[in-house]
């Protein structure tokens, strides 16, 4: 008897999947996509590492007198900046005289963790609701104008919450505080180029992997980036996770065999 064709055969024609830290998902969803027509893109673990010269960011630290606030968009920036300040034989007083904004609850909680005071934090790690705190803080846009933001990441090309800022009159000194470690052909800004643009769907493995899929944009709004992807989890603390980042998700149904993924993938793409 000849087996019966694979009723989800096709249903992912033309479409590209994109799974984050593909290591956490069990055997045969990789097969089933592939067998539904998806291409697949596997987007393995990134780390954070040291940066081959600190000479901007202590250069920063050296004259903090000389911005008004903080930016902090990550953890990973978070941890970089304090840890530089301590090789330095400064530690978290030294921020006192600055204003310090943490965008995103995990982003302030790790600032908290290492003794800093925060002034502002948005609940949502969105440009829209960090702009919106640092106005109604400061009184309105106006308040913007002329102040010096610093702003410790990875990448430092403008995002649109740097944009935003310069157009109300601040300036914002991006600077390197770490490096994303990944293969070359994975480089971060590679990558985030790739799912940006040819990216259909995005899957979600683990808690990790919300975090993995930060660091590869380096930003703290996930949800403007990724705009035009769709975003699956594999399960609802995933989910929660990755809603914190602001991303609207759909959560893979229980049991969660291959061929109900495969399915799941296409009604999301469809509405």
């Amino acid at each position: 008897m000849t087996a019966a064709p694979n009723q989800f055969n096709h249903l992912l024609s033309g479409r590209t999947v994109v799974i984050i830290d593909p290591q956490e998902l069990r055997p045969g969803y990789v097969d089933e996509l592939q067998a539904s027509g998806a291409q697949i893109i596997l987007c393995p673990h990134v780390e954070i590492g040291e940066l081959e010269s600190y000479e901007r960011l202590d250069d920063a630290i050296d004259h903090l007198y000389g911005y008004d606030w903080l930016l902090f968009t990550s953890v990973p920036g978070v941890e970089s900046f304090i840890r530089r300040l301590r090789q330095k034989g400064l530690d978290s007083s030294a921020l006192d005289e600055l204003r310090v904004c943490a965008a995103g609850d995990v982003t302030e909680k790790r600032l908290l963790e290492e003794h800093v005071h925060v002034d502002i934090a948005s609940a949502a790690p969105s440009t829209q609701t960090i702009f919106a705190a640092l106005e109604s803080f400061l009184g309105g846009q106006t308040g913007l104008s002329g102040l010096n933001f610093l702003s410790p990441r990875a990448l430092v090309g403008q995002d649109a919450l740097t944009l935003a800022l310069n157009d109300a009159g601040a300036r914002v000194d991006l600077v390197h505080a770490y490096r994303i470690k990944s293969s070359p052909e994975l480089a971060p800004g590679r990558t985030a180029a790739i799912l940006s643009a040819a990216a259909d769907c995005i899957m979600l493995t683990s808690t990790a992997s919300v975090a993995q899929l930060a660091r590869l944009f380096d930003t703290h709004d996930l949800a403007t980036a990724l705009a035009q992807v769709s975003v699956i989890c594999l399960d609802a603390t995933t989910a929660a996770a990755a809603t914190e980042q602001n991303l609207g998700v759909k959560v893979l149904p229980a049991p969660a065999t291959p061929a109900i993924l495969a399915q799941t993938i296409a009604e999301v793409l469809a509405e």
